[in-house]
């Protein structure tokens, strides 16, 4: 029994695929791709949210299908993007044309529905979460099944015993880097130890690295399926991603990584040739190598943290004005934040207790905001 997993798919219309691709996924027996958009209609707005809104048209499900998958995984950061009429839209939609999904629905009990499917004498469950973005359910709300450690616990031990298999995909991770922070992988360690036999990420717009835990696998990151780019930022990890055929014999699970590029302006994507295997098996590699050395991950980490820190550190500017926020950035103007404010912050962001009510404040601030504007 075989089953085909990819990432994150956002065709802004039609695309073309090497035909090797096709072959590859009609031959499993079950095919997943995170579908990162919803399909609206006419009248459909954008909500307010910190990114971009991303939307669909029915010719992203029929590519799909044309290419021979068989499911899509909702829970994303983009899901809600045009609201609750959208979302529902969507899944009306795929149960037309009769698509599975999973991480998604009316409400949050509907959202962490997992999937079990029948294939061949094996039964194969799927849950699907994201981490927590504008897309997410608040219980009897539209949305994406958010990541929570103690849900997908219970979630997994609620299928354990009805199914020979359980794979736990989830959507997060800092975008454009190659490497799972250190809460990610005890996370999905968690994950492995509670019951699933494996784990898959996506959201960084990059493909990481795996791992074997506890006789379960861990994949941090499968990059892109298809997802076309104007930026050249990144461009190299933008465009380069792979895709997993799993197969399950005898208890055992097998697995095959195929890497692939995408040509965001051709429309294609198309297996990758000798040399870009390569390159990408000694990539793969280092990786791994680190992934394995918890110190090394670590340091990765901070130094990434260093490098990318401008967005937090504009979140804190007390000008509205980019250029203003820029000379502050620069500490041509005076910094007002003070000691015991950032403390404060701390506060209100690492103790639980406080961080649930400046959440709950923070979006009824929001709520009063969109309702005067």
């Amino acid at each position: 029994m075989n089953i085909i997993i990819a990432g994150d798919y956002y065709p802004q219309g039609l695309f073309n695929w090497d035909p090797e691709i096709e072959s590859i996924v009609k031959s499993s027996d079950y095919s997943i791709i995170n579908f990162e958009s919803p399909i609206i209609s006419n009248g459909s707005t954008p909500i307010i949210k910190f990114g971009p809104n991303l939307h669909s048209t029915t010719d992203s499900i029929d590519s799909l299908q044309r290419l021979g998958f068989s499911c899509v995984t909702l829970a994303n950061n983009h899901i809600m993007d045009f609201g609750s009429d959208s979302l529902l839209n969507t899944i009306e939609i795929l149960n037309e044309r009769k698509v599975d999904y999973v991480g998604a629905g009316e409400s949050s009990k509907n959202a962490a529905k997992p999937i079990i499917k029948q294939l061949g004498n094996k039964k194969i469950g799927i849950i699907n979460c994201c981490e927590h973005e504008f897309s997410v359910t608040d219980r009897e709300s539209p949305g994406a099944n958010p990541l929570d450690p103690i849900s997908q616990y219970n979630s997994i031990k609620a299928i354990k015993n009805s199914t020979d298999y359980i794979i736990v995909i989830v959507h997060g991770g800092p975008e454009g880097f190659q490497l799972p922070s250190t809460r990610m992988q005890d996370n999905y360690r968690f994950l492995i130890d509670a019951g699933a036999n494996i784990v898959i990420n996506h959201h960084q717009h990059c493909y990481s690295g795996y791992e074997n835990y506890n006789n379960g696998l861990i994949f941090y990151g499968l990059g892109n399926f298809f997802f076309p780019k104007t930026s050249v930022v990144n461009t190299s990890l933008w465009e380069e991603g792979i895709f997993l055929k799993l197969h399950f014999e005898n208890s055992k699970i097998h697995y095959h990584i195929y890497p692939y590029k995408q040509d965001s302006l051709q429309r294609r994507i198309e297996l990758m040739d000798e040399k870009g295997i390569q390159n990408f098996n000694n990539r793969i590699a280092y990786l791994n190598s680190i992934i394995k050395d918890r110190d090394r991950l670590e340091k990765e980490n901070r130094l990434w943290r260093l490098e990318t820190e401008t967005q937090y550190k504009s979140s804190l500017s007390p000008y509205n004005n980019r250029y203003l926020t820029k000379l502050w950035l620069k500490k041509w103007l005076p910094c007002n934040i003070g000691r015991i404010r950032l403390t404060k912050l701390i506060n209100f962001i690492e103790c639980e207790s406080h961080r649930e009510r400046y959440i709950s404040y923070l979006k009824n601030l929001l709520k009063e905001e969109n309702s005067i504007n």
